[in-house]
């Protein structure tokens, strides 16, 4: 496949589509702003995509009839560099957003309290760091069961999780970055609360992080292998 005729966008009860590996596909098919009832779509493996055509398949899919229903978006390995956080806050179903293995180097903006996803895959990019709004806030914490940000660029350990959430997420994981301290330790670092965190291959990390008991967080297992 190269390309998707316009006509599809007419597929009024069409729910899912999965239009992954094909790699003739250099452009952002436009039907993507047509489609009305999408929940689910997996455009994942499609490393070909030329320059900035898998942030307009993101756009585009944000500003469509579909925006408000869509609740699974795998994009995963896809050429993009630049992550629309404006986008992702227009489509509030979101809960799962995979979109590992690409080449972004940052995030726009926060997403905001308004979202929430329950699984979120940002691992093997190129991130130094996670936007917050004026509250501090990244995104909705409370659903989380894997937040992945494995192989990246972070240099501390962010900001944008809380240990006084009545919630308990499932897995955090940010090993195999450049991780030597938390994010605001010693200036109001707000904690986690997790049932595992991954923090293995931070070669960077010579001093276990006190800013965790200092903040209360609670942290049933803690992964530091391969650490300094």
């Amino acid at each position: 496949l190269e390309d998707l005729p316009m006509e599809m966008g007419e597929l009024e009860s069409l729910e899912e589509i999965e239009i992954y590996n094909c790699p003739k596909m250099t452009k952002a098919p436009e039907v993507f702003s047509k489609f009305k009832a999408l929940e689910v779509v997996n455009l994942g493996y499609n490393p070909q995509l030329g320059e900035g055509e898998a942030e307009k398949i993101v756009d585009m899919l944000s500003k469509s009839p579909s925006a408000a229903k869509i609740q699974i978006l795998y994009m995963n390995n896809c050429n993009m560099t630049v992550l629309d956080g404006a986008a992702i806050k227009r489509m509030p179903k979101i809960g799962l957003l995979d979109l590992a293995s690409n080449k972004i180097e940052r995030i726009t903006e926060a997403f905001g309290s308004e979202i929430g996803p329950t699984k979120f895959f940002i691992n093997n990019n190129r991130l130094t760091e996670f936007p917050v709004d004026e509250n501090g806030v990244f995104c909705n914490m409370d659903d989380v069961e894997n937040f992945t940000a494995s192989n990246n660029l972070l240099t501390e350990f962010p900001d944008i999780f809380d240990a006084k959430s009545v919630y308990t997420m499932g897995s955090v994981d940010f090993s195999f970055n450049h991780i030597s301290r938390d994010q605001n330790a010693g200036n109001g670092y707000k904690g986690l609360k997790v049932t595992t965190l991954t923090l293995n291959n931070n070669e960077e990390l010579t001093m276990f992080p006190a800013a965790f008991a200092e903040s209360n967080s609670i942290i049933t297992n803690f992964a530091l292998r391969g650490c300094s």
